[in-house]
């Protein structure tokens, strides 16, 4: 991560840093007015004298006042100077921290794709930087963001199945939506994700009972199941679905 460059003023920092300590106490305290006008001076005056350090903590602590106070555009945007800041700094575990504080935003607000990516993210970063217990906590956060999801949408998809077309394809394309965003991931550890929704999507489209995805991986091989799922979303093996597969050799030949 770059560091940063330029001649720190030590005195400018220790007014900052002085700034930054009675915000916390005033967050204590409970009084969250002041506390939020000290940590913004602190902010600006560590700004000012070149220490991105007590501006990264100054914008934690803001980030946090403003979580309590449920207000996740100004939270966003602290966790986002925080970790422009720790990034400055060239601390890895201090990029971590706001991109999992970002993370937790994102899911107070339900944008749980968003959430799962950040969290994992953030576990990576952890990993990186020697906190293996903060990168389990993030990874489990995304798995149980992933778990809760996947619950919803195969509840979505049993409510709209008996329904009319458009009311499936409205679930498809939902569902179809979240599964695009899984497949841009850059680090392809959702591949796998992205197969599972759109598969509930194709269920949830056409009121199939259940549903399946195979592999051809080249011309004339067989083709090898992937996975499978019934319409409530539980997954099933491959023993389940071995004439669709005769069906399936038959239509690509």
């Amino acid at each position: 991560m770059p560091r940063g460059s330029g001649r720190v003023d030590t005195q400018g920092e220790t007014a900052a840093q002085r700034l930054l300590d009675e915000g916390r106490t005033a967050r204590a305290k409970g009084d969250a007015s002041s506390a939020k006008a000290k940590l913004r001076s602190a902010a600006d005056a560590a700004r000012k004298q070149g220490s991105p350090r007590v501006r990264a903590l100054a914008f934690e602590e803001l980030a946090q006042l403003a979580r309590a106070e449920h207000d996740a555009l100004r939270g966003r945007t602290h966790w986002d100077a925080a970790r422009d800041a720790w990034s400055e700094v060239g601390d890895a575990l201090g990029v971590a921290r706001a991109t999992e504080g970002g993370a937790e935003l994102r899911a107070d607000t339900g944008e749980r794709v968003a959430a799962i990516d950040l969290f994992r993210r953030a576990s990576e970063l952890f990993q990186e930087g020697g906190d293996a217990q903060a990168a389990r906590r993030c990874r489990a956060r995304a798995d149980e963001l992933f778990a809760t999801s996947s619950a919803r949408l195969a509840a979505s998809a049993e409510e709209k199945r008996p329904s009319s077309s458009p009311g499936r394809t409205q679930a498809f394309l939902e569902l179809l939506g979240d599964a695009t965003a899984r497949l841009a991931d850059p680090r392809g550890a959702a591949s796998e994700d992205a197969i599972l929704v759109a598969l509930k999507g194709a269920i949830a489209l056409t009121g199939a009972e259940r549903g399946f995805v195979a592999s051809r991986r080249a011309p004339g091989a067989e083709p090898t199941f992937v996975v499978g799922l019934d319409h409530r979303g539980q997954r099933l093996d491959g023993a389940n679905f071995r004439p669709s597969l005769t069906v399936v050799r038959s239509v690509l030949d």
